[in-house]
């Protein structure tokens, strides 16, 4: 997903910042596997998505997508910034 970071700490990352159960949070990993970009066309396939498997309502679901988006931006800066680090 992330160079740093593997779906497993990825996981449970959402897991902590959702506190989603293991198997909705895969599904959220899931979900997002098959998108490629993160722009508005796909936000909404991916809330309609998100909706539809995980039967919660669409602010529900905007919020699990801003907070997985979050999780995924501050890992793309921290590999800019530390390009080398662990």
């Amino acid at each position: 997903m992330v160079m740093r970071m593997n779906k497993t700490e990825f996981i449970n990352s959402l897991e902590k910042e959702l506190s989603y159960s293991r198997e909705q949070c895969l599904i959220i990993n899931e979900i997002l596997e098959h998108h490629f970009f993160f722009n508005q066309k796909e936000k909404d396939k991916i809330m309609g998505e998100l909706i539809q498997r995980l039967q919660i309502e669409s602010k529900e679901a905007s919020n699990v997508y801003d907070r997985a988006i979050t999780i995924l931006k501050d890992e793309m800066k921290y590999r800019l910034r530390h390009p080398f680090g662990k």
